[in-house]
């Protein structure tokens, strides 16, 4: 726990602080925060070849699915 800490105080709080500076003006939320994201595969001509709607923060269409996809 002590690392984590440490980490918070003496890495992640300086990069944001740091991130702040670069906004000019307060960038609006176009949606709840608690939403889980989706990927979608799409073809030349636009059609939705597969779609993965994420169960959880994180859970993204896996990299072997998206190669299989592309021969």
């Amino acid at each position: 726990m002590g690392k984590v800490m440490k980490g918070l105080f003496h890495g992640t709080w300086g990069k944001v602080k740091k991130g702040k500076r670069l906004i000019k003006r307060e960038i609006k939320s176009d949606g709840s925060s608690d939403r889980i994201g989706a990927d979608f595969l799409i073809d030349e001509s636009g059609k939705i070849n597969m779609a993965h709607y994420g169960k959880f923060l994180g859970d993204h269409l896996p990299i072997t699915e998206i190669k299989n996809s592309l021969d």
